[in-house]
This record gives structure tokens, C-alpha cells and sequence, in this order.
């Protein structure tokens, strides 16, 4: 449990992947979504207030994305069970029988996007397919940290961390198709999209935990640097680049032109530095509550020499089309994503949580009411990071019976909102019940 965070992601604490989809299961806790990585690790005290840690990984395992069309799901490509991409932004036409990309069908619409394009009078298809994920050694994994504890405020303790990781998260890259796939009148099938993580992914940081001298307040916080973090180019300009073979117009895609058979890295490394603090304060006797505790965390991530949105464009969720005027001049896109929806230098937010206990409420039940708000402040963060989408505000309140601390049931509701198209889960609140029992 490295890092001081506790709810904004891709701090210090990024040693286990995580299965999404079971940190959406209704009373689901952190730890039932970490998954497990063989490791080894050792811990060592050199006096009473100095210990390390450290450990080396025996294997490797990603991140466990929510499958393909289930309901909290925001990517069809990238998701388990996602296996090709449709060229045509939704415009081009299915061929006979379903069947997409088929030579006669392709020219129902005037130039439909990804069926041909400019000064290339043949069809090209309108499917790509996803081969096999390129993934990474399982070796080369480790971390390091030191723990100073000193009396000062009344106690603080000073963490240092070091961290070489390979990626948990995946990176979308392609290959372009081949001059055979042109003569057979389907490039697209020739061509060919994949998952990949990036290896060598460096972060070295610093956290403190404290209280505020005789406030009853914890203050706890981490700042970390991830030294060549994998950020995904925008996956449009993917696509523009892996048509590029057939005509040079795609090689005024941000990332340039390519020939037949090449590889296109879908990541460019930046340095990513992050920060985050939180506050936590326990009261009793408010609002007639036997406790109160109250936890606020404000965190800000930002990507070092950063390009202008104007000249190069990373992935954003909800960016449907490029930013790039001419392509959609071409008719290769049914409109221009404005500069606006991409990812920032720099974004930022907060996260508070109020949760009340009223013990033998109603004789031997206990009452626990719970809020938490999330607000994206400023700035949308880049993909795979992805913390804050701007103006993106999530809130959830739950209600909890329970009886002697064996068995208790939870009544949450949870609503996004905010962020305009780029939150694409503005439209999917849900409620949820739980019921569970202690022995």
C-alpha cells in the first residue's frame, strides 16, 4: 500500500492492476479489484523511525478493462471482446448480406469515409481488425522505499518511493495494410489494430502523513513523477496515418506519413508529474451523529513539455473525430472536433466524501447516511491517465442499515454529470443494493 492517495488514481500507489469491472459490482471494496502479481519483497527496519521496503514482480498483468458493451463500458475497440474498428464514422453502408467493405456496395454515398478516399478511385474497405495484444516482459518490475518517522507536528512521517513498471494500461497502435490488400480491393483488411504496453515506465515520488498540530485534522499528500509515462496519441490520427499509404493527404495527420507494412506507435513518452492532498477530520455531535468523518482530496496532474493542441493531439474520451479542417473539407469526416475537447498541460480536481454514524438509531440498527462529490475543476487529463475530464462532477449518496456490525444493507445512488459530451457517462446513473453478512 504505497502512496498517500485516496481516491485520485496514477499516484504512487500503481504497483497492482486493477479489474475494473469488479470495483462496479454493488458493495464491491478496493481490494477485492486488485489483481494479484506474484512478487517478492522484503521489509527492514534500521532504527525505530526508519524502515524500507521494497519488492521485485515475477510476473506481469494488465488492467482488466469492462467488457465490450456492458453498461459501464466507454470504449468498443480497446474493451475485452472488441475485435475490429469501422473506418466510416458511422456513414459508410453494409454491403450484401451484412457483410461490411464489399466492392459494390461502398459507393452508395458520395466518397463514404473509409469505403475510398481523395485521389485513391478504388475501394479500401471499412473494417479493421484487431490481431493479438503485444504485451510486455514479465521481468524488469520493481520498487524501493524509505519511511522516516519523526515527532515533528505531532508526528509526521516522510515516505520516499521509487518505482520501474511496465504498463497496466493499454496503449492503441496499428499497422498499416499492405500493397497486396490494395490489388485485392480491401486495404482495410489488410491493415490491422492492436493493444500494446509500453515498458520502462519510471516514477519517483515523495508522500508525508500528519496531524495538524492539535486540530484533530490528518493531512496526508504525495507528489510523483512518472518518467517516460506512455500518453495515446489521438486513435483518429491513427487511423488518418494508417491510410496514408494510399494517398499523402493522410500524412498531414499529427503523426506524419507511413509506407505498406509499417508499424504506428499509438504513444508518444512524456513526463507526467502529479500531486494530490487530502484532509481527513472525525466530529462527534454534529446533526445529532454519534461521528462524522469528513474526507476532502484535491489532486492535479501535469504533462511536461507539452505540445500545442493546435499541432499535435492526444486521446480524450469523447473526441469522435480529428481536429484537423481538412479532413472534414475531404468529406473523410463528417466534422472537426474542436481543439477544446482534447487533452491539457494541465487539469486538476477534487474529491470529498461526508459519511455520518448514528449507532442504535432505531433500536439496535445503526444508521450510516453517505455523500461523495467528484469535480473536475479545469483541463481534461490524457489517456491512459485520464483523471479528470473538465467540468465532469460525480455524485453518489448511499444509505446503510446494519445491525451489531453483522449484517448490513446498502441503497446507493450515483450520477454523473457535467464534462458535455466528453463525459460519457452522463446518461448512465444507476442505484444499487447490497446486502451483506459478517461471521
Amino acid at each position: 500500500n504505497w502512496g498517500e492517495s485516496t481516491f485520485i488514481q496514477n499516484g504512487l500507489n500503481t504497483i497492482n492492476p486493477v479489474d475494473v469491472s469488479k470495483l462496479r459490482a454493488a458493495g464491491s471494496e478496493l481490494k477485492e479489484a486488485l489483481v494479484p502479481i506474484p512478487a517478492a519483497r522484503f521489509d527492514y527496519d534500521i532504527s525505530d523511525s526508519v524502515s524500507l521496503q521494497g519488492f521485485y514482480q515475477l510476473g506481469w498483468r494488465p488492467t482488466r478493462l469492462e467488457p465490450l458493451g456492458t453498461f459501464f463500458s466507454i470504449t468498443d475497440i480497446a474493451s475485452p471482446g472488441g475485435n475490429f474498428v469501422l473506418l466510416g464514422f458511422g456513414q459508410t453502408p453494409e454491403g450484401p448480406d451484412g457483410i461490411l467493405g464489399t466492392a459494390d456496395d461502398v459507393y452508395v454515398q458520395d466518397n463514404p469515409p473509409g469505403a475510398s478516399v481523395p485521389g485513391y478511385n478504388a475501394p479500401v474497405g471499412v473494417l479493421v481488425e484487431r490481431s493479438g495484444d503485444r504485451t510486455p516482459d514479465d521481468l524488469g518490475q520493481y520498487g524501493l522505499s524509505a519511511r522516516w518517522f519523526s515527532d515533528l507536528m505531532g508526528g509526521t512521517e516522510l515516505s520516499f518511493f521509487y518505482t520501474h513498471l511496465h504498463s497496466r494500461l493499454p496503449i492503441i497502435s496499428a499497422m498499416t495494410g499492405t500493397a497486396a490488400g490494395v490489388a485485392a480491393g480491401d486495404y482495410g483488411a489488410s491493415a490491422e489494430y492492436f493493444l500494446e504496453f509500453p515498458e520502462d515506465i519510471k516514477t519517483t515520488g515523495i508522500g508525508f502523513n500528519t496531524d495538524l498540530f492539535d486540530t484533530g485534522i490528518a493531512l496526508q499528500g504525495e507528489v510523483s513523477l512518472h518518467i517516460d509515462q506512455p500518453l495515446q496519441v489521438d486513435d483518429v490520427e491513427i487511423l488518418f496515418a494508417a491510410l496514408s499509404p494510399l494517398n499523402s493527404v493522410f500524412g498531414q495527420s499529427t503523426l506524419g506519413a507511413f509506407d505498406y507494412n509499417e508499424l504506428i506507435h499509438g504513444f508518444v513518452r512524456k513526463d507526467v508529474s502529479q500531486a494530490q492532498f487530502t484532509l481527513t477530520k472525525l466530529v462527534s455531535g454534529w446533526l445529532g451523529a454519534d461521528q462524522i468523518a469528513m474526507v476532502g482530496e484535491f489532486g492535479a496532474t501535469f504533462v511536461h513539455e507539452f505540445e500545442d493542441q493546435s499541432e499535435f493531439r492526444y486521446e480524450a474520451t469523447g473526441t469522435n473525430t480529428s481536429a484537423n479542417d481538412l479532413y472534414t473539407a475531404l468529406g473523410v469526416q463528417p466534422g472537426t472536433e474542436p481543439v477544446s475537447g482534447f487533452p491539457d498541460e494541465l487539469s486538476m480536481g477534487y474529491r470529498v466524501l461526508v459519511r455520518g454514524s448514528y449507532y442504535n438509531a432505531v433500536g439496535s440498527l445503526s444508521l450510516t447516511p453517505q455523500i461523495a462529490f467528484y469535480h473536475d475543476i479545469e483541463g481534461t487529463s490524457p489517456v491512459p491517465v485520464a483523471n479528470f475530464i473538465e467540468h465532469r462532477k460525480i455524485l453518489t449518496t448511499s444509505l446503510t442499515l446494519g445491525s451489531l456490525g453483522v449484517w448490513d444493507v446498502r441503497f446507493g445512488y450515483t450520477n454523473s454529470y457535467g464534462g458535455g459530451r466528453y463525459n460519457l457517462r452522463n446518461d448512465r446513473d444507476f442505484m444499487s443494493l447490497t446486502w451483506s453478512y459478517s461471521f
